[in-house]
């Protein structure tokens, strides 16, 4: 799981909704990604699932059923609220690559989603694409962080790319 550890340098005291934390100075605190991305106080419900709206202004959203690549500078993103999203950290320590990741993560999308579309392959006695979904999802729950997060059987992620134009 990806963490992150910290060291309080005085006392602390946390509250939440329900209880209050006492964090005495020099305590390690860990703090796991994967458990901030998936509080469904913060992110609704349906916070474990591929929803990309979720960055989108909820007004232009309703109004475009499908966001293209030209239509993409007139919506307006909404950024999570602060510490609801750590992918590359946060604060004094943030990633020092993380604008270059992100640039080059949107170039490689970019130039691969704008000729082709990717399918999860059904495997074995798999019937449906929600049982190939479902199988899929498992492979990806079953990583565990390197250097970066990392499938522990990608083999088993098979997906199939086909050409959008005919």
């Amino acid at each position: 799981m990806a963490h992150v550890v910290r060291e309080s340098v005085r006392d602390q005291v946390i509250p939440t909704s329900s209880t209050s934390f006492y964090i005495p100075a020099g305590a390690c605190v860990t703090v796991t990604f994967a458990g901030i991305h998936s509080q469904k106080q913060i992110w609704g419900d349906d916070a474990t699932d591929f929803r990309p709206s979720r960055w989108l202004d909820s007004e232009q959203s309703e109004r475009k059923e499908d966001v293209s690549v030209n239509a993409a500078s007139s919506v307006n993103l909404l950024p999570p609220v602060k510490g609801a999203f750590l992918p590359w950290s946060g604060g004094p320590r943030v990633c020092p690559g993380m604008k270059m990741a992100q640039v080059e993560f949107v170039a490689i999308f970019w130039t691969l989603f704008r000729k082709y579309r990717v399918e999860v392959m059904l495997q074995g006695n798999e019937k449906s694409f929600e049982e190939a979904r479902a199988r899929l999802e498992s492979v990806i729950a079953d990583s565990h962080p390197r250097l970066t997060l990392q499938m522990n059987n990608p083999k088993n992620a098979l997906l199939k790319w086909s050409s959008r134009v005919k």
